[in-house]
């Protein structure tokens, strides 16, 4: 609990407020195999088909959302504070497993809370988004 609690003090200055939006479209997660699910503060997206072939149903899983700030480099400090609040920690983590890149100001962040997904799923899905951002 007292990670969290030094995380949200540690963030605080830099939060930006954001509302839920689509921010890839239908035709384009349905081309990687994703569909979305619902749009709150986020838009959750899941994968259409099961991964695995047997046992329980296992379905990827990513919230999708973009912070916006005055300025680029206010949006890399904040970056550069989460990547860096990541590898400090090293077993348990409190906080979700996200992925970001900055454009025009705005931080375009992949956000899972699985660590299976996130070593297994993320990565090639963070390459999507990437590409995806880059080009919107």
């Amino acid at each position: 609990m007292t990670r969290v609690i030094v995380l949200l003090i540690f963030m605080q200055p830099y939060m930006a407020a954001y509302a839920g939006e689509r921010i890839v479209d239908e035709k384009t997660l349905k081309v990687w195999g994703y569909r979305t699910l619902s749009i709150e503060k986020s838009q959750f997206i899941k994968k259409i088909t099961k991964v695995n072939k047997t046992g329980p149903a296992f379905y990827p899983r990513f919230y999708i959302y973009k912070e916006c700030y005055e300025t680029n480099q206010e949006a890399k400090n904040v970056i550069d504070k989460i990547k860096f609040l990541q590898q400090v920690e090293t077993v348990h983590r409190d906080f979700d497993y996200r992925e970001g890149l900055v454009r025009d100001r705005c931080i375009f962040f992949l956000n899972t809370d699985s660590l299976a997904i996130k070593l297994s799923f993320q990565p090639a899905m963070f390459e999507l988004f990437k590409k995806y951002v880059l080009n919107i």
